[in-house]
């Protein structure tokens, strides 16, 4: 993976076409994982309310991206789990603001 993404970026920033099959089925599978996970999560009462799967992907890829390709830390299972219970507060927190008010009703949109 160190080897292959930086390549699969580069190219991917120069080739519209690529990009847009990149976006339309990698990340948006993804997404689409990362939307079903966020509902359960509501179901469970784990989260004040949904929020988007774009930004929790950003939450979970950006810290192992930015492991792996820019400060080249060796990733570890301790690490996973870090970067994944870090992310799991960011979007709690992201449900919580976007969900909550002072009081605990929900803000207005």
């Amino acid at each position: 993976a160190r080897q292959l993404a930086p390549a699969l970026i580069s190219e991917i920033a120069v080739n519209p076409g690529l990009d847009k099959r990149f976006q339309d089925t990698f990340l948006a599978a993804e997404q689409s994982l990362f939307a079903e996970i966020i509902e359960r999560a509501v179901a469970r009462g784990e989260l004040a309310g949904p929020v988007d799967p774009a930004m929790a992907h950003l939450l979970v890829l950006g810290s192992l991206a930015s492991a792996l390709f820019i400060v080249n830390l060796p990733v570890d299972d301790a690490m996973v789990t870090d970067l994944a219970t870090a992310a799991t507060a960011g979007i709690t927190a992201l449900a919580d603001r976007h969900h909550s008010a002072p009081g605990g009703l929900a803000e207005p949109r």
